[in-house]
C-alpha cells in the first residue's frame, strides 16, 4: 500500500477528488455562493506600483466575465477609488450586465492621509489605525468615485487587508451601505451564514457576509492537487454546518493574482466555477441579493460576534 501511495500520486489524488466530489454533491442544504472581486491597481510579487498601473486588471477582468458568463455568474467587484477612475468602461459595462459593484478602500490609496512612509509599507495599511474621521474621509471618496463615474449607489464594502472596526461599520452605515464583507467566518465559529449587525450595535443597520474561502495562486498550484485542495477546503466548511437549510458561501480573490501567468490559473478557476455550477443545490448570487434571503441570516447567540467585539 505505501508503495501504491509514493509511486502513483496522482492516482491516489484522483481518487479523493472524487470522493470529495461525491460528498458535496450529497448535500441537501442550498448553498448560495458569492464570488467576490477585491479590484486594486496591479502588484507583482506582493508589491504595488508607486505610480497607478492597472494593465493586470484590463487583461483579466473581461477573460474572468467570460468565465461569469458561461456559468451563469455574477460577481460582487470590490473597487478602490482610482479603480473606478481608470477602469470605468470595464466596469461600466459589468454593472449593465449584472453584476455588483461596491467599494474596497485601502489607506496606502490615500496620500494625504497613509501615514506610511510608501504605498507598500504594510503597517499602517489598515483602517483600524485610523479615527473614525478619517476613515470617513477616506471611504467617503472612494464611495464618490462609484457614484461619479457609474451613477451607482453602492451598496456592499470591503476593508483592505480586511481591517474593518467599530469605527469603519458606523462610517459605512452612516454612507448608506447596506452589507460589509470585512471579516472571515472563522470570526463567526465559521458560521456561513449572515448576521445582523443590529443585533450587536443598535446603531449600525448593516449586515456582515463574511468570506468563507480565499482564492490564492497557492490554490492553483497544480491541475490535480488544486482540485483536490479546493474539494477538501470546501467539504470542510460544509461538514461546519450539518443543522442549516441554507448556507452563504463567499469566495474572495485578487484578479491580479493572476498576473502574467494568467492562462493556467484561469483554466483552474473555470474549473472550479464549472464544478460547483454542476451542483444542484448551489445558486450563484451577488451580496446585495443574499442579504434580502432572510434564510440565510443567523440565529446563534452573541458569542458568535466576539472577535469583532475585541477590534479597537
Amino acid at each position: 500500500m505505501i508503495i501504491m501511495v509514493t509511486s502513483q500520486p496522482r492516482k491516489l489524488l484522483k481518487i479523493l477528488y472524487n470522493t470529495l466530489r461525491q460528498k458535496i454533491a450529497q448535500q441537501k442544504m442550498m448553498i448560495y455562493i458569492a464570488i467576490t472581486l477585491d479590484v486594486e491597481r496591479d502588484w507583482c510579487i506582493g508589491r504595488y506600483s508607486e505610480k497607478p498601473e492597472f494593465s493586470m486588471i484590463k487583461r483579466a477582468l473581461p477573460k474572468l466575465f467570460h468565465i461569469a458568463d458561461l456559468y451563469g455568474v455574477k460577481y460582487t467587484i470590490f473597487a478602490t477609488g482610482e479603480v473606478a477612475e481608470d477602469c470605468t468602461d470595464i466596469l461600466g459595462e459589468a454593472i449593465e450586465d449584472g453584476h455588483e459593484v461596491g467599494v474596497h478602500t485601502h489607506p496606502r490609496f490615500h496620500s494625504g492621509i497613509f501615514r506610511g512612509k510608501d504605498v507598500n509599507d504594510r503597517s499602517m495599511d489598515s483602517l483600524m489605525e485610523y479615527p473614525y474621521d478619517q476613515q470617513l474621509a477616506m471611504i467617503e471618496k472612494d464611495t464618490e468615485l462609484i457614484r461619479q463615474n457609474f451613477g451607482i449607489k453602492p451598496l456592499s464594502f470591503r476593508a483592505g487587508r480586511l481591517s474593518a472596526n467599530h469605527d469603519t461599520l458606523k462610517t459605512i452605515n452612516s454612507l448608506g451601505y447596506k452589507v460589509d464583507s470585512s471579516f472571515r467566518i472563522s470570526d463567526f465559529y465559521g458560521r456561513m451564514e449572515i448576521i445582523a449587525l443590529e443585533k450587536f450595535f443598535p446603531d449600525i443597520q448593516l449586515v456582515e457576509i463574511p468570506i468563507a474561502f480565499w482564492v490564492s495562486r497557492k490554490l492553483f498550484g497544480g491541475a490535480i492537487l488544486s482540485k483536490l485542495r479546493f474539494m477538501k477546503r470546501f467539504w470542510e466548511l460544509l461538514c461546519y454546518n450539518p443543522a442549516r437549510d441554507a448556507i452563504m458561501f463567499t469566495i474572495g480573490f485578487h484578479p491580479m493574482e493572476f498576473g502574467n501567468s494568467m492562462k493556467n490559473y484561469l483554466k483552474q478557476y473555470d474549473w472550479m466555477v464549472s464544478i460547483l455550477s454542476r451542483q444542484e443545490n448551489v445558486t450563484f448570487t451577488t451580496l446585495a441579493q443574499a442579504s434580502l434571503n432572510t434564510d440565510l441570516w443567523s440565529n446563534y447567540s452573541d458569542r458568535t460576534f466576539d472577535s469583532l467585539m475585541k477590534r479597537p
